[in-house]
């Protein structure tokens, strides 16, 4: 049985990513996704964030997606609804309210 795709062409993902480090006011956006995961780096309010993702870290949270361009796609939508969240002007996190900034810092060194 051939591994099916989960979601839309990657090329959907990358004007979204667009899309969203315009609603961050984000800017020096760099990313690369391959066949086995991807990364996405970018500068907001002066620091420098990379966020990384691969098929095996996936796997290894038990999702089943078999290719680089669908992580790149969950990660996208990630850092889509933290954009969302942070239009709102706050974050829920678990020791309270905290603004997208300061939740940015929490995540800095974690990987989705």
């Amino acid at each position: 049985m051939a591994a099916t795709k989960q979601y839309g062409a990657a090329d959907q993902y990358e004007k979204k990513l667009e899309k969203v480090m315009e609603r961050l006011n984000a800017n020096e956006l760099n990313y690369n996704f391959d066949r086995h995961g991807c990364w996405i780096e970018f500068r907001y309010k002066g620091n420098l964030y990379r966020f990384d993702h691969s098929v095996a870290k996936a796997k290894a949270k038990g999702l089943d997606i078999r290719y680089g361009t669908d992580a790149f796609a969950q990660l996208v939508l990630a850092l889509e609804d933290l954009a969302r969240m942070s239009k709102e002007g706050y974050t829920i996190y678990k020791h309270g309210l905290l603004d997208y900034s300061s939740y940015l810092l929490q995540l800095q060194s974690r990987t989705l």
